[in-house]
């Protein structure tokens, strides 16, 4: 009763408790969400295969193509995910005196962007890679036809074994980087020098990140 006594009315009680079971709820969903979150990171490779295996059975032992072109579908996407992150975490954190931001990642139409801006003082430089189901055979080509008709030798050189196109458009450096992989490496600046941003490109692991798309 003493404790009671602490609310003035019966309505008082019914309202303490509803606040209690509703802060204790939503405490109770955060701590799901969280563990939700975690778990559904560490198991992301386990789907992929999962989803890659179900595919495989669903054709073979249940003739399901709808079934198993649903599976692959999942099974590419978790593969292209687990692939990306990989790409991101290639991205060096700092380039000479140059500090990386976080990496970002943008998927449209079938393509996907990777990119991290770098800042040294006023200095910004930007690299983003493409690639996806155009990014291959198609931008290769795009790449090989753009070296060519450069014209300009001097426009054209090598980094770590690598073609690079240098652009200069509106006062914007621009390099554009061949890979072997099959996609597209841009290495631009709108407020560098082009001595600056050829020395960051020169310094940045290109060949790693490269490797690192053909896996």
């Amino acid at each position: 009763m003493d404790r009671l006594s602490e609310y003035s009315s019966y309505d008082g009680v019914c309202h303490h408790l509803i606040n209690y079971k509703i802060s204790t709820g939503l405490g109770l969903l955060v701590l799901v969400m969280g563990f939700a979150l975690t778990t559904t990171k560490v198991h992301a490779q386990d789907g992929a295969a999962d989803a890659c295996e179900e595919a495989a059975r669903l054709l073979r032992e249940a003739d399901d193509l709808t079934g198993a072109l649903a599976e692959a579908q999942w099974c590419l996407d978790g593969i292209k995910e687990m692939q990306d992150q990989q790409i991101l975490s290639v991205f060096p954190d700092t380039v000479g005196p140059f500090k990386g931001e976080e990496p970002t990642r943008e998927a449209s139409f079938g393509l996907t962007m990777i990119s991290r801006e770098y800042t040294n003082g006023s200095d910004r430089i930007r690299v983003s890679m493409t690639q996806g189901a155009l990014a291959g055979q198609g931008l290769a080509a795009i790449a090989q036809l753009a070296m060519q008709f450069a014209g300009d030798s001097s426009r054209k050189f090598r980094v770590q074994r690598r073609t690079v196109l240098q652009l200069e458009e509106s006062g914007d450096q621009m390099f554009t980087v061949q890979l072997r992989s099959g996609g597209l490496m841009n290495v631009g600046s709108n407020s560098a020098s082009v001595e600056t941003v050829k020395e960051f490109l020169e310094a940045l692991p290109v060949a790693d990140i490269d490797d690192s798309l053909a896996r």
